[in-house]
């Protein structure tokens, strides 16, 4: 009895050293999923490296009504195992098994969302104990209403377009006239400055002219008075 009391407390620290040398699987209950992103469409694509006899997961918010998409292909293998091949699957928020495709090369898993939540996708290479692989992974899910929004946006969109283009072909029309009964105002009113022109110098001679039929009428006035009033030398006047 006292050797079993005194072994006693050694057993969580053996429990505790076993549990941290066991393999450890995703946790499927602690997702990232909060519900924030609910009717959005999302789209992921990169390259992963896969460790031999590792997996790479992944979580992936999704709302019922969307269309779940994932493709994935090998691109290269690192080791002495040169086997393309990996195995890929989508697990549902509830960690049911929603989909599986075993040792392919490349492949693409497609489905409708009917339960919301952070679906996870995998890529498993136990397979492989001695071959690192780079994986292209591309995942998402696509709704179709927001496909018909963008649709409904862009022809909104056009039609706002079509309505800045038919006012700015308008103010452009007006501008031209604008412009071109600024032109004719401008030779109007050239001709008129030429006609004033015309005139004053008209005028001015006429003026001249005048004052010098005046100044000469003046003159031989005078000349004729004077040759009446004249009278020869010793001739009485009168």
């Amino acid at each position: 009895m006292m050797d079993s009391a005194r072994v006693s407390p050694l057993l969580p620290c053996l429990l505790l050293g076993l549990a941290l040398t066991l393999p450890r699987s995703p946790v499927h209950s602690e997702s990232p999923w909060n519900g924030d992103r609910q009717g959005s469409s999302t789209r992921y694509d990169f390259a992963v490296h896969v460790p031999a006899g590792k997996q790479e997961c992944y979580f992936v918010p999704s709302s019922p009504g969307g269309d779940f998409f994932f493709t994935f292909e090998v691109q290269w293998t690192l080791g002495f195992q040169q086997e393309n091949a990996v195995r890929a699957f989508v697990r549902s928020p509830s960690g049911r098994l929603e989909a599986n495709l075993d040792e392919r090369q490349r492949g693409t898993i497609e489905f409708q969302v009917t339960t919301e939540g952070a679906y996870e996708v995998c890529v498993d290479n136990s397979a492989a104990r001695f071959g690192k692989k780079q994986v292209f992974l591309e995942f998402g899910t696509f709704y179709k209403f927001e496909a018909e929004q963008r649709e409904a946006e862009a022809a909104q969109r056009n039609d706002s377009l079509a309505a800045i283009e038919f006012t700015s072909r308008h103010v452009q029309m007006n501008m031209f006239a604008t412009w071109r009964h600024y032109h004719m105002m401008r030779v109007r009113r050239g001709i008129d400055i030429y006609m004033l022109h015309e005139t004053v110098a008209l005028v001015d001679m006429w003026s001249t002219l005048q004052s010098v039929v005046v100044i000469g009428a003046g003159v031989t006035q005078t000349l004729l008075l004077r040759a009446l009033f004249r009278t020869p030398q010793g001739t009485p006047r009168c």
